[in-house]
């Protein structure tokens, strides 16, 4: 049995928490679009291997880019809303950034040199400090950032990576169909039936239909 130093141990739980927190539950009507800093949706995220619980698709947001937001699009046009700004603005991305980076540096430094008593404090007060300021930030000039998930962020360092994404989540979810035929250029669309070919394969038909509704438009795509 490999006895493995409380420093490594310490760096991968860090990772793992953050990893956890990167997958989130969606309706089985529902599909996941990145967005830009101006909050045009460019591409469409695959849920992968389909896993279905409850009723709902699990999705692994992109874990090596919680900078780029994550918005939900239905198929049903009813229950959504047509393109608009998505995301807090550009500032709010370039703060993620730093966060991530500097988190990363703390992981790396307490995976490494976290054997000197020292290093890890100064890693872990710099991990917390770090997250702590961005969520102050977030909640005094959050630029109408819902604070739910502020909590869990102050309390678990890791989950502040994905609070800029959780906000765009939690907004109410686009038309599919509007982001597929305007948001998306001919070569996006390509790419995206071919990224959610084996989800298309998991839906219950009346989903199914609503997706392939969606999409008909275009060539016969969705065929």
């Amino acid at each position: 049995m490999v006895d493995l130093p409380i420093s490594v141990l310490t760096a991968c739980a860090l990772l793992a928490l953050y990893l956890a927190d990167c997958f989130v539950l969606v309706e089985g009507n529902t599909v996941l679009c990145r967005c830009g800093s101006e909050g045009r949706p460019f591409a469409l995220v695959s849920p992968g291997r389909v896993t279905i619980v409850a009723g709902r698709i699990i999705y692994l947001l992109p874990p090596i880019t919680p900078w780029f937001p994550v918005r939900r699009a239905h198929f049903a046009s009813g229950q959504a809303v047509h393109a608009e700004r998505s995301t807090p603005g550009a500032p709010w991305v370039l703060l993620t950034i730093c966060l991530t980076f500097g988190h990363l540096a703390s992981t790396v430094a307490i995976a490494v040199w976290g054997g000197s008593n020292i290093v890890l404090l100064i890693a872990l007060g710099w991990l917390y400090l770090s997250t702590w300021t961005y969520c102050l930030l977030v909640a005094l000039k959050g630029d109408g950032l819902p604070r739910t998930h502020l909590f869990s962020s102050i309390i678990c360092p890791p989950n502040a990576l994905n609070l800029l994404r959780r906000a765009v989540l939690d907004r109410r979810a686009l038309d599919f169909a509007q982001v597929y035929r305007s948001c998306l250029s001919r070569q996006e669309r390509h790419a995206a039936m071919r990224t959610l070919e084996p989800y298309m394969r998991s839906l219950q038909d009346e989903d199914r239909e609503a997706f392939l509704a969606a999409t008909s438009h275009t060539e016969g795509l969705a065929r």
